[in-house]
């Protein structure tokens, strides 16, 4: 194939530039365009990653709060302590020790009652106050008879006795 002479046909010569000046122009062009477009939607894709982050952040709390809120509302529909406060015990002269033995006597009649939702407490209220109150607590020869005066059947069950006999145990 015969190949021109560029001194003679200068057309040949010019047409050749122009398109290697037109394609480094275009390829210049091109090049400012994307790269505007690729900084333009890294900066929203960098915006949308720390909304993400922000997201999970909020939501991993809030299933962390309402965890927490569920095991407290779990807590509160059970009963977790006891307790016995005597009205009377001035009443009887009780000593320390004697006061202490006859709740702790009581509470042994309520172990059961720990750990048991206050719902079905509700249901048993009759069964457990005559079970407390139809027992004798027998104390230093003493012999003690209870009355239940109150009960609240909160987290911490709690019920208010009075004593109402006291019997010298017999010695034969």
């Amino acid at each position: 194939m015969y190949i021109p002479n560029y001194k003679k046909h200068r057309g040949w010569l010019r047409f050749f530039a122009g398109i290697l000046i037109g394609a480094l122009i275009g390829w210049g062009f091109f090049l400012a365009e994307y790269g505007q477009k690729h900084d333009h939607f890294h900066g929203e894709l960098g915006k949308k990653e720390i909304l993400i982050k922000d997201l999970q952040a909020k939501n991993a709390q809030f299933i962390n709060d309402l965890t927490t809120q569920n095991e407290e509302n779990a807590k509160q529909l059970i009963v977790q302590t006891l307790s016995v406060t005597i009205l009377n015990a001035d009443k009887y002269h009780l000593s320390q020790l004697n006061l202490y033995e006859l709740r702790q006597q009581i509470l042994k009649e309520l172990q059961h009652l720990q750990g048991t939702s206050i719902e079905t407490i509700a249901h048993l209220t009759e069964v457990m106050e005559s079970a407390v109150q139809n027992k004798s607590y027998l104390i230093n020869d003493n012999v003690y008879t209870i009355e239940i005066k109150r009960t609240y059947a909160l987290p911490d069950f709690r019920i208010d006795v009075d004593i109402i006999n006291e019997e010298a145990k017999s010695s034969n």
